[in-house]
Protein backbone atom coordinates (compact mmCIF):
# COMPACT_ATOMS: atom_id res chain seq x y z
CA UNK A 1 0.00 0.00 0.00
CA UNK A 2 2.58 2.13 0.94
CA UNK A 3 4.60 1.49 -2.67
CA UNK A 4 1.13 2.40 -4.40
CA UNK A 5 1.01 5.48 -2.45
CA UNK A 6 4.63 6.59 -2.97
CA UNK A 7 4.52 6.01 -6.88
CA UNK A 8 1.31 7.60 -6.97
CA UNK A 9 3.20 10.96 -5.95
CA UNK A 10 6.46 10.44 -7.52
CA UNK A 11 5.49 12.71 -10.71
CA UNK A 12 3.38 15.27 -8.59
CA UNK A 13 4.96 18.57 -7.89
CA UNK A 14 2.13 20.36 -6.80
CA UNK A 15 2.03 19.89 -2.64
CA UNK A 16 -1.86 20.47 -2.56
CA UNK A 17 -2.66 17.28 -5.51
CA UNK A 18 -0.06 15.25 -3.69
CA UNK A 19 -1.73 15.86 -0.33
CA UNK A 20 -5.08 15.39 -2.02
CA UNK A 21 -3.75 11.49 -3.33
CA UNK A 22 -2.65 10.76 0.14
CA UNK A 23 -5.98 11.74 1.87
CA UNK A 24 -7.54 9.54 -0.84
CA UNK A 25 -4.85 6.31 -0.02
CA UNK A 26 -5.97 6.87 3.47
CA UNK A 27 -9.28 6.67 2.59
CA UNK A 28 -9.08 3.62 0.66
CA UNK A 29 -6.95 1.92 3.47
CA UNK A 30 -9.66 2.60 6.02
CA UNK A 31 -12.84 1.84 3.68
CA UNK A 32 -11.62 -1.04 1.64
CA UNK A 33 -8.29 -2.64 3.06
CA UNK A 34 -8.67 -2.63 6.43
CA UNK A 35 -13.10 -3.94 6.43
CA UNK A 36 -11.55 -6.40 3.98
CA UNK A 37 -9.37 -7.99 5.98
CA UNK A 38 -11.20 -8.24 8.88
CA UNK A 39 -13.62 -9.65 7.53
CA UNK A 40 -11.76 -12.39 6.13
CA UNK A 41 -10.15 -12.89 9.56
CA UNK A 42 -13.84 -13.12 11.15
CA UNK A 43 -14.80 -15.78 8.39
CA UNK A 44 -11.44 -17.67 9.04
CA UNK A 45 -12.58 -18.00 12.60
CA UNK A 46 -16.38 -18.59 12.22
CA UNK A 47 -14.80 -21.48 9.53
CA UNK A 48 -12.59 -23.11 12.39
CA UNK A 49 -15.84 -23.17 15.10
CA UNK A 50 -17.50 -26.57 15.10
CA UNK A 51 -20.04 -26.42 12.76
CA UNK A 52 -23.87 -26.65 15.67
CA UNK A 53 -21.29 -23.90 17.87
CA UNK A 54 -23.86 -21.71 19.42
CA UNK A 55 -23.64 -18.89 22.64
CA UNK A 56 -26.37 -18.75 24.93
CA UNK A 57 -24.63 -15.01 25.56
CA UNK A 58 -23.69 -15.84 29.07
CA UNK A 59 -21.06 -12.74 29.13
CA UNK A 60 -23.19 -10.21 27.90
CA UNK A 61 -26.60 -11.22 29.60
CA UNK A 62 -24.39 -10.53 32.95
CA UNK A 63 -23.71 -7.02 31.18
CA UNK A 64 -27.22 -6.75 30.83
CA UNK A 65 -27.61 -7.62 34.65
CA UNK A 66 -25.47 -5.11 35.49
CA UNK A 67 -26.83 -2.61 33.70
CA UNK A 68 -30.41 -3.32 34.99
CA UNK A 69 -28.95 -3.74 38.25
CA UNK A 70 -27.97 0.18 38.59
CA UNK A 71 -31.89 1.36 38.26
CA UNK A 72 -33.30 -1.10 40.59
CA UNK A 73 -36.73 1.06 41.61
CA UNK A 74 -39.30 0.32 39.20
CA UNK A 75 -40.48 4.02 39.10
CA UNK A 76 -36.96 5.23 37.70
CA UNK A 77 -36.80 1.62 35.48
CA UNK A 78 -40.48 3.31 33.63
CA UNK A 79 -38.47 6.68 32.82
CA UNK A 80 -36.16 4.26 30.72
CA UNK A 81 -38.22 4.36 27.19
CA UNK A 82 -35.25 3.80 24.22
CA UNK A 83 -36.75 1.06 22.60
CA UNK A 84 -33.69 0.54 20.39
CA UNK A 85 -32.40 -0.78 24.03
CA UNK A 86 -35.62 -2.45 25.18
CA UNK A 87 -35.61 -4.32 21.90
CA UNK A 88 -31.52 -5.26 22.31
CA UNK A 89 -32.35 -6.23 26.05
CA UNK A 90 -35.35 -8.52 25.03
CA UNK A 91 -33.72 -9.98 22.02
CA UNK A 92 -30.65 -11.26 24.10
CA UNK A 93 -32.49 -12.25 27.20
CA UNK A 94 -34.67 -14.59 24.80
CA UNK A 95 -31.61 -15.97 23.20
CA UNK A 96 -30.90 -17.46 26.82
CA UNK A 97 -34.15 -18.28 27.52
CA UNK A 98 -35.30 -19.90 24.19
CA UNK A 99 -31.95 -22.64 24.55
CA UNK A 100 -31.60 -22.51 21.39
CA UNK A 101 -28.05 -19.99 20.99
CA UNK A 102 -27.08 -18.04 18.27
CA UNK A 103 -24.38 -18.91 15.46
CA UNK A 104 -21.00 -16.82 15.40
CA UNK A 105 -22.09 -15.24 12.70
CA UNK A 106 -25.38 -14.23 14.21
CA UNK A 107 -23.17 -12.87 17.26
CA UNK A 108 -20.64 -11.24 15.03
CA UNK A 109 -23.99 -9.06 12.94
CA UNK A 110 -25.30 -8.78 16.61
CA UNK A 111 -21.96 -7.03 17.65
CA UNK A 112 -21.39 -4.94 15.37
CA UNK A 113 -25.42 -3.90 14.87
CA UNK A 114 -24.84 -2.80 18.85
CA UNK A 115 -21.49 -1.02 17.83
CA UNK A 116 -23.56 1.48 15.90
CA UNK A 117 -26.37 1.42 18.50
CA UNK A 118 -27.92 5.05 18.83
CA UNK A 119 -30.51 6.37 21.75
CA UNK A 120 -33.71 5.97 19.98
CA UNK A 121 -34.99 9.59 19.36
CA UNK A 122 -37.51 11.11 21.95
CA UNK A 123 -36.61 8.38 24.56
CA UNK A 124 -37.12 9.99 27.84
CA UNK A 125 -33.73 8.40 28.91
CA UNK A 126 -31.38 7.08 26.40
CA UNK A 127 -29.24 4.40 26.38
CA UNK A 128 -25.59 5.65 27.45
CA UNK A 129 -22.30 5.14 25.60
CA UNK A 130 -21.14 3.45 28.61
CA UNK A 131 -24.02 0.85 28.53
CA UNK A 132 -23.34 0.16 24.78
CA UNK A 133 -20.00 -0.47 25.61
CA UNK A 134 -20.57 -2.69 28.22
CA UNK A 135 -22.94 -4.81 26.29
CA UNK A 136 -20.24 -4.95 23.07
CA UNK A 137 -17.65 -5.95 25.68
CA UNK A 138 -19.86 -8.71 26.61
CA UNK A 139 -20.80 -9.55 23.18
CA UNK A 140 -17.04 -9.73 22.34
CA UNK A 141 -16.01 -12.14 25.39
CA UNK A 142 -18.95 -14.27 24.23
CA UNK A 143 -17.37 -14.36 20.57
CA UNK A 144 -13.87 -15.14 21.89
CA UNK A 145 -15.62 -17.99 24.14
CA UNK A 146 -16.96 -19.02 20.55
CA UNK A 147 -13.74 -18.91 19.55
CA UNK A 148 -11.84 -20.97 22.06
CA UNK A 149 -13.93 -24.40 20.43
CA UNK A 150 -11.91 -23.42 17.17
CA UNK A 151 -8.90 -23.41 18.60
CA UNK A 152 -5.93 -21.32 19.03
CA UNK A 153 -5.76 -20.51 15.30
CA UNK A 154 -9.81 -19.14 15.57
CA UNK A 155 -8.92 -16.88 18.70
CA UNK A 156 -5.72 -15.09 17.55
CA UNK A 157 -8.34 -14.59 14.13
CA UNK A 158 -10.93 -12.95 16.47
CA UNK A 159 -8.17 -11.11 18.33
CA UNK A 160 -6.10 -9.75 14.90
CA UNK A 161 -9.87 -8.74 13.15
CA UNK A 162 -11.00 -6.97 16.76
CA UNK A 163 -7.52 -4.70 16.22
CA UNK A 164 -8.94 -3.90 12.57
CA UNK A 165 -12.01 -2.92 14.16
CA UNK A 166 -10.44 -0.42 16.76
CA UNK A 167 -7.98 1.14 14.49
CA UNK A 168 -11.37 1.80 11.96
CA UNK A 169 -13.35 2.98 14.44
CA UNK A 170 -10.41 5.14 16.26
CA UNK A 171 -8.71 6.31 13.09
CA UNK A 172 -10.25 9.34 11.09
CA UNK A 173 -8.57 10.97 7.99
CA UNK A 174 -8.46 14.47 8.24
CA UNK A 175 -9.55 16.85 5.38
CA UNK A 176 -5.86 18.08 4.13
CA UNK A 177 -6.12 22.07 3.56
CA UNK A 178 -4.39 24.15 0.97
Amino acid sequence: QVENVASALSDVGDPVVAGERLQQGGQAFLTKVLPAAESALYDKAAALIPTGKVSMLPQTNMALRRIAGQVQNPNLQALITDSNFKKLTTAIGGIAQSGQGITFDQLRRLRTWTRTLRPDPGSAVGINKTAIGDIYNGLTQDMHQMAAAGGPEAVNAIRRADQYTRAAAATRVPAIES
